[in-house]
C-alpha cells in the first residue's frame, strides 16, 4: 500500500508562489514581505529544485496564504 509523501514547506510555497493571482507581481511580494526581488525571482524560477532558507520560505508562505506554519 503507497503512502502519501508529505509536501514540504518549500514545495506548498514554490507551488503557491508559481500559482498566484496575476495581479500579485513579484516585485510587489518583494515589497510587502522584506524579501529581496532578487530572491523571490530565483524562488519563483527554481524553488522546487534548490534548498531556500526556512525563514524566507515561511514569510512567503504567510504572505501567500495569511496563515502562518505553526
Amino acid at each position: 500500500m503507497a503512502t502519501k509523501k508529505a509536501k514540504s514547506a518549500r514545495e506548498v510555497t514554490h507551488h503557491l508562489l508559481r500559482n498566484r493571482p496575476a495581479t500579485t507581481t513579484l516585485k510587489d511580494i518583494a515589497e510587502k514581505t522584506g524579501l529581496s526581488e532578487s530572491w523571490v525571482n530565483s524562488f519563483h524560477i527554481r524553488g522546487d529544485k534548490c534548498s531556500a532558507s526556512v525563514d524566507k520560505v515561511e514569510i512567503l508562505y504567510h504572505f501567500l496564504t495569511g496563515k502562518t506554519f505553526v
